[in-house]
């Protein structure tokens, strides 16, 4: 579990799998919605999206949500290959980079990596990969609960609220 602060300071992110309960949506962000960091011995759903998202990128990695040495050689490589700082931890400008804006009819392992994070939300989304009406829908359900621009496209600002929403 990643742990933050200084000292005896320290805290753990958390996000429960399902805020809110009305079956999907969840809390708003604050106005200064970060991207979560990832880094060796992260788990959960946000590494299973870098995973996919690196996977996308032609970075194969097993999809487990599991921050492991494979994942941190694969985010190495990437950040390498975009004249990033190679330390193999995700953070704000890996990401900004490793994000693909995903909308209704796109395909492949970009969409997997939404849905898993809409999912996060509650929306119950097939990780199938398919871009369609129910995917559309949950991207702007998520969108209006969140206050974003409503247009059902996933791009940097909604992956922003979908991975850095706490």
């Amino acid at each position: 579990m990643l742990k933050y602060g200084i000292g005896s300071d320290n805290y753990e992110p958390f996000r429960p799998v399902k805020p809110g309960g009305d079956g999907g949506g969840g809390q708003l962000p604050s106005p200064g919605v970060s991207w979560p960091i990832l880094q060796s011995g992260s788990k959960g759903a946000d590494v299973r999206s870098a995973q996919q998202l690196l996977t996308a990128w032609g970075y194969t990695v097993e999809s487990d949500g599991i921050f492991g040495a494979k994942t941190r050689s694969a985010v190495i490589r990437f950040q390498k290959s975009r004249s990033l700082a190679a330390d193999g931890v995700i953070g704000p400008n890996t990401w900004s980079k490793l994000i693909s804006t995903v909308q209704y009819g796109k395909s492949g392992r970009a969409v997997k990596a939404a849905q898993t994070q809409l999912n996060v939300y509650g929306y119950g989304l097939t990780v199938d990969g398919g871009f369609g009406s129910k995917t559309k829908s949950a991207a702007i359900a998520f969108q209006k609960n969140h206050r974003l621009q409503v247009d059902g496209v996933i791009g940097p600002e909604t992956w922003r609220a979908l991975l850095g929403t706490r």
